[in-house]
């Protein structure tokens, strides 16, 4: 019995593995048609306000930009607590997305635009990071989101990191992302666990 059961469960996780990762598919497709003019020279502009703790003044947007809306509570403690870890790691021109902080620049694409958690600049490249905790967020929406850094930390030369939970849909976090990354093409150059 307990046999047969093990198996049912196996069979049903691989098919949800195969859903998500046609999923990631189709949007990692999407999205690197929209990344044709994403974030031109913003990696020039990156960079903090004399005055500490003082937030740009929010602009209009232009386009669809979006602002992340899959961000809850949790979601802001943790990027300010990877604003700290970053300035802490050697990481330059920190910007978080986050009340008293300067906000990272929206990175614009043709579709969409999106502004991410964090940004900030690693030996002189542009590093853009999002946070992905799955209680907040949903998973298709984060994918269109992080195709779009991606393409515009490889266009200008940068990174794209993401933080994810230590364990999500059975595996690490890490696993989870490697596969969604083998998938859809999606670049993460680094895997912040929780």
């Amino acid at each position: 019995m307990g046999f047969e059961i093990g198996r049912r469960v196996r069979e049903a996780a691989g098919a949800i593995g195969e859903r998500v990762a046609e999923r990631a598919r189709r949007l990692g497709r999407l999205a690197h048609a929209e990344a044709g003019r994403v974030w031109r020279d913003v990696g020039a502009r990156l960079h903090l306000q004399d005055a500490p703790a003082a937030r740009e003044p929010e602009l209009p947007p232009l386009g669809n930009a979006e602002e992340n809306q899959a961000v809850g509570p949790r979601t802001l403690a943790v990027v300010e607590a990877m604003a700290e870890v970053l300035a802490r790691s050697g990481y330059d021109e920190v910007r978080a997305d986050v009340a008293g902080l300067t906000a990272p620049e929206i990175v614009r694409g043709t579709v969409r635009s999106h502004r991410p958690c964090l940004s900030a600049r690693a030996a002189g490249r542009p590093v853009l990071v999002d946070v992905f905790l799955p209680e907040e967020s949903d998973v298709d929406r984060q994918l269109s989101r992080w195709h779009l850094f991606a393409s515009a930390a490889e266009q200008t030369g940068g990174e794209f990191h993401l933080v994810v939970p230590s364990w999500f849909e059975g595996r690490s976090g890490r696993g989870w992302v490697r596969q969604l990354s083998e998938a859809s093409g999606l670049g993460v150059a680094k895997i912040w666990e929780l």
